[in-house]
């Protein structure tokens, strides 16, 4: 069986997985992210993936490559991670300098949203005529688009639908989505109306069924994240919408509501997709798993 190593590195931690074929974590491991500059954060990295292959008892000569997931901009043919808010890299080889501390000669580099696409569409077996669309609602919101193999790039920066304009449901001002529906944006609406800095998205989304102004928050958020979603149907009419993120696939039931809201938008012959929006397979391991199967793709 072949095997790759993926990475998910992030400002706050770096995880590392040995990662089959078939997209089967075989092992893992993670270390806090040293963000006290490119070195040390590119440091934690090397640790992670030492401390999986220690683990996994394999040697070398059974990794066919590592594949990374990088937040923020990434140029995947140049292997380097251009800019990230919350890790010191700028311009990092990130490519260059895996081939020149590990013995392989394969790295696969790609912002992490599309790893995590990769692996969900991977997951299901879509056939390559179908249009698929994974969208992740969490700490931002992004999407990534999969067709005949391919990420759709545009010219570098698509997908990120969390900074489409939207008229705020909860003060009447234009915003960026993600700023008023994403996880922190639905606290900062609930500290606005009640000045309570305490209620964090996780207590509203648990309480939804007996608080008021809790299911205002999320049935505001739910509306307008289905008026984006059905822009995505109306632009592209993709086959299949899979949610990931930590709001999604923590709360199945605002997946709900958000197909509740898109029906009355949906046109005839729009609704098939109501049967093919789902929620991530893999949940917080859909970017782990990406990077991991990235390996034995040459998705452009």
């Amino acid at each position: 069986m072949q095997y790759a190593i993926g990475l998910d590195i992030g400002g706050t931690k770096v995880a590392a997985g040995l990662i089959s074929k078939d997209g089967e974590i075989v092992s893992s491991y993670s270390v806090k992210s040293d963000v006290r500059d490119a070195e040390t954060m590119y440091a934690s990295v090397k640790t992670a993936i030492s401390q999986v292959m220690s683990d996994a008892s394999l040697g070398w000569e059974s990794i066919e490559g590592i594949g990374a997931g990088v937040p923020g901009l990434v140029d995947s043919k140049k292997g380097l991670a251009i800019y990230q808010a919350n890790i010191p890299w700028a311009n990092f080889p990130v490519s260059k300098r895996l081939k020149e501390d590990f013995p392989v000669s394969n790295v696969a580099i790609d912002n992490d949203v599309r790893m995590a696409a990769l692996a969900e569409w991977d997951e299901k077996k879509v056939s390559d005529e179908e249009l698929f669309t994974y969208i992740t609602i969490s700490t931002g919101i992004a999407s990534s688009f999969i067709q005949h193999k391919r990420f759709i790039r545009g010219a570098g920066f698509s997908g990120e639908v969390g900074q489409i304009p939207i008229v705020s449901p909860f003060d009447g001002e234009k915003k960026r989505l993600e700023e008023v529906v994403s996880g922190p944006g639905m606290e900062r609406a609930y500290q606005l109306q009640t000045a309570d800095s305490a209620i964090t998205a996780k207590i509203m989304f648990e309480n939804y069924q007996v608080a008021t102004h809790y299911q205002e928050i999320i049935d505001g958020a739910a509306q307008a994240i289905a008026e984006k979603v059905y822009a995505i149907v109306a632009l592209l009419d993709p086959h299949h919408i899979v949610f990931g993120g930590s709001v999604a696939t923590n709360n199945p039931f605002f997946i709900e509501l958000i197909k509740e809201n898109m029906e009355t938008w949906l046109l005839p012959d729009q609704k098939h997709i109501l049967k093919d929006i789902s929620i991530s397979h893999f949940k917080h391991l859909s970017g782990l798993v990406g990077a991991g199967v990235s390996v034995f793709y040459t998705l452009d």
